[in-house]
């Protein structure tokens, strides 16, 4: 018997996508049109992402796929399968999940898309993909499977709340082997929630911050807003999104936060010479 590969797979699934899709029409012309070039369309694609948050978050999210999926194959092979509101990921190495995961989340926070994502390791395997249309029938199959497939979406719902990247405990793993973590680029992070809390028993996280201050700011102000629009029943999600990001903050050498609702990051005190 051949077993399947062993792979690293990362999935992600837009936070409050059901409840969206729920209380907004679905205008096809709108999704055609915000997924097509931009070139002369570019105000009437404006004009659509005002008027339309469904169709919005749905594209600029398969947008932000498209886009880690670009960065990441001028590096490395990775194998990707995007449905619905939802994306699995799956690389050889930790370090290669980790940055298509940062990649996506990143842009998806910049264009207002809650997400979240869950990394695990296991066996993966895709048997194939199909689309076939005869007489009044369509058909569409993506077979695909594997333990690392399991683990990563239980990572990504186990419970814990936030825009937020979670090891599953077989990534976690990973963290110490060079081959997967080379120079220690993925960063990561302990849980402060009670991992006997989650059903995956995730304890780690990646800590996405990133390096250029102009790029914080950028997410930061992002996620002021969309704190600010949502629904009361999902603030609790934006409150430990900001409570994580201050201690990615601190764990770079950033200053505390007094207030988590502050359009403005605070800098970081230099010593006088």
């Amino acid at each position: 018997m051949m077993p399947a590969d062993l792979r690293v797979v990362a999935f992600a699934d837009i936070l409050g996508f059901a409840d969206l899709t729920e209380n907004n029409p679905v205008d096809t012309d709108r999704l055609n049109l915000l997924a097509g070039p931009v070139g002369e369309n570019v105000w009437a694609q404006i004009e659509a992402t005002k008027a339309d948050p469904l169709a919005a978050t749905f594209i600029h999210f398969h947008r932000g796929v498209k886009y880690a999926i670009d960065m990441a194959t001028i590096e490395h092979r990775v194998t990707s399968i995007a449905f619905s509101d939802s994306a699995f990921f799956a690389t050889a190495r930790l370090h290669e999940a980790v940055q298509i995961a940062n990649r996506l989340l990143l842009h998806s926070l910049w264009q207002k898309v809650p997400i979240r994502v869950g990394i695990a390791f296991g066996t993966f395997a895709v048997l194939g993909f199909d689309s076939r249309t005869a007489g009044s029938a369509t058909a569409n199959s993506a077979q695909f499977l594997g333990t690392a497939v399991v683990r990563a979406h239980a990572a990504e719902s186990c419970g814990l709340k936030g825009i937020r990247v979670f090891l599953h405990p077989t990534a976690a793993d990973l963290v110490g082997k060079p081959d997967h973590n080379p120079n220690g680029v993925v960063r990561v992070l302990s849980c402060p929630e009670d991992p006997a809390d989650n059903k995956a028993r995730v304890a780690k996280e990646v800590n996405y911050w990133p390096n250029a201050p102009t790029e914080g700011k950028r997410v930061w102000q992002s996620l002021q807003d969309m704190w600010q629009a949502c629904p009361p029943a999902a603030r609790h999600q934006y409150h430990a999104t900001a409570t994580a990001i201050n201690r990615m903050r601190i764990a770079l050498g950033e200053p505390p936060m007094d207030t988590l609702r502050r359009r403005t990051l605070p800098k970081r005190v230099r010593p006088r010479a």
